[in-house]
């Protein structure tokens, strides 16, 4: 048979875990946040450097902002994408100087497939230069 302080020191804790958690928790929503610029669509995001966000719009346009300067800059590219449903420009993963994105790809007659393709980000000319695998 558990003896009576057991219980109590028992139903102690767990009261203590339960307020620490809900202090946690009350801290977590002070949170102030400014719009930093208008999506259309947003679908991913990857960060340059410290400054620097390239966003994917599923519409098919690349966004670089810049958080100092509240710069938006359209980055152009040559990918066949197609925009239907959850169709689109998708994921996008900056590394090494390149930027690596998955999309829908129009194949024609009404075919598609998700595809990746792996481009050289040159920031002076606003463009990548990209080469498609499909998978």
């Amino acid at each position: 048979m558990v003896g009576q302080n057991y219980l109590e020191v028992k139903k102690f804790f767990i009261s203590l875990i339960l307020f620490l958690i809900s202090i946690k928790v009350s801290f977590a929503g002070n949170f102030n946040f400014k719009k930093i610029v208008d999506l259309n669509d947003p679908w991913s995001s990857t960060f340059i450097n410290n400054n620097e966000l390239l966003i994917t719009e599923k519409s098919g346009k690349i966004k670089l902002v810049n958080f100092n300067s509240k710069k938006v800059l359209e980055i152009k590219h040559n990918l066949n994408y197609l925009e239907h449903g959850q169709g689109g420009l998708l994921d996008i993963l900056f590394k090494d100087d390149y930027v690596y994105i998955s999309y829908t790809e129009n194949r024609g007659d009404g075919k598609t497939s998700t595809s990746i393709a792996k481009g050289e980000f040159n920031k002076n000319n606003d463009s990548t230069r990209s080469n498609s695998t499909s998978w």
